[in-house]
């Protein structure tokens, strides 16, 4: 493979024989440069007309979704959030929306509904992650979730019995895009109802309270009707197939993101005070601080766990997958809004940096991350975290016993 064509050179496809269709390769700073430069030239190929946007087809949703997931690998949220409500608007263009359309049985309406369901999903998550408004309520989507599909019969382990098939060879295919759906509606509680616009009353201040536990509920009740192979809350399950894996690792980052924001609003109150005594002394008298705090923290951990053990030993593969750094990032800094508290103690601080440090190796190891390398964006981590410590009022502050665990918050410039 030589590399991607120049700038100014037309490329037709008669000349994709001269290259390499291998574009996605596991190893190596030259190949990695050159699946860079690849994945943008074809993301740039890929144009989308006005007069094609006017007349809205099955097909140009797909390839909104593929360009929204593209933006996301290449760390471009907002670019992200614009593909998929352009992809909203087709697929409520087409009406595939609506169960009138899209209700019966037939691997074309499975599609559809598929279809409709990922792009719902992926846009309700996107825009509460960027904190844009959503493109479709709740009551304007009556589509049929897509149910489980049996294995074709050709894919019929010739050991298992004519009388077994029905019960033993149906796989949950669709339990991930099904789950998806249901955080994709929980998504639109926590942006209106835990994040309003505008100045909250003190009733309301109350009410967010009550919300905050009523959305958790609704996360925890979804987890736990989840099949084996996507039982995101059991820490030993076995390694299952690799798109199992890697629904699971997907599932697992979003989970604990969304239980995380349920409960983030708590954990930034406390950053206006001196300290979380403080912060609870002004706190409406609902509200549980130190409950939300220790949610909070526990998710974020869970994320940097789910990314290391991924990475690590369950599906070394995700390394290419760029989308995982924002998870890791958002991880990193809400367990670092505890390390702020005056009244945490080193032991804590110990702790806190090395799941922190866990993170970095997590960053550091994957392939590529969008339009930065993986130590910069550690580095950037690494300087709020000995910001955040040095910025407090201790006695001592320069505690000997954490320079010498972290050798990094001594040298690590923070300017």
């Amino acid at each position: 493979m030589q590399g991607i064509p120049r700038k100014g050179r037309s490329f037709v496809p008669s000349e994709a024989n001269q290259f390499n269709p291998l574009v996605a390769p596991p190893s190596g700073s030259d190949a990695l440069a050159l699946t860079n430069s690849w994945a943008e030239y074809f993301a740039q190929s890929v144009d989308i007309p006005l007069s094609v946007i006017t007349e809205p087809t099955l097909q140009m949703v797909h390839i909104l979704l593929l360009k929204a997931l593209y933006a996301q690998q290449v760390m471009r949220p907002n670019e992200a959030y614009l593909h998929l409500g352009y992809a909203v608007r087709a697929a409520l263009a087409l009406g595939i929306n609506r169960a009138p359309v899209v209700n019966g049985y037939g691997s074309s309406l499975h599609h559809l509904k598929m279809t409709v369901w990922l792009t719902f999903a992926f846009e309700r998550v996107t825009a509460l992650l960027v904190g844009g408004p959503f493109c479709l309520r709740d009551e304007q989507i009556d589509a049929p979730y897509p149910q489980d599909q049996p294995l074709p019969r050709a894919e019929f382990p010739a050991t298992v019995g004519v009388g077994d098939l029905s019960s033993q060879l149906a796989i949950d295919r669709n339990a991930f895009v099904r789950v998806l759906a249901d955080i994709g509606k929980l998504a639109d509680g926590i942006l209106t109802r835990i994040y309003p616009l505008g100045t909250l009353s003190a009733a309301e201040q109350y009410l967010v309270e009550s919300n905050m536990q009523e959305l958790d509920a609704r996360l925890l009740a979804m987890a736990a009707q989840l099949p084996d192979y996507l039982n995101i809350l059991d820490e030993d399950s076995s390694v299952g197939e690799g798109w199992q894996e890697i629904q699971c690792l997907h599932l697992g980052l979003l989970y604990h993101t969304m239980r995380m924001l349920i409960h983030r609003s708590v954990v930034v109150f406390t950053t206006f005070f001196g300290s979380n005594c403080e912060t609870q002394q002004h706190a409406p008298g609902v509200i549980r601080l130190q409950e939300s705090i220790d949610i909070s923290t526990r998710s974020a951990r869970n994320i940097i766990r789910f990314a290391q053990e991924s990475l690590g030993t369950r599906q070394p593969d995700t390394r290419s997958d760029r989308s995982l750094a924002s998870y890791l990032v958002a991880a990193c800094i809400t367990l670092l809004y505890q390390v702020l508290d005056p009244a945490t103690a080193i032991a804590y601080a110990k702790e806190t940096f090395a799941v922190v440090e866990q993170a970095m190796h997590c960053l550091d190891n994957m392939n590529h991350l969008g339009p930065r390398t993986g130590k910069i964006v550690s580095s950037d981590i690494l300087r709020i975290a000995k910001g955040g410590f040095f910025s407090l009022d201790r006695e001592d502050p320069l505690d000997r016993s954490l320079i010498n665990e972290f050798p990094w918050l001594e040298y690590v410039n923070i300017f």
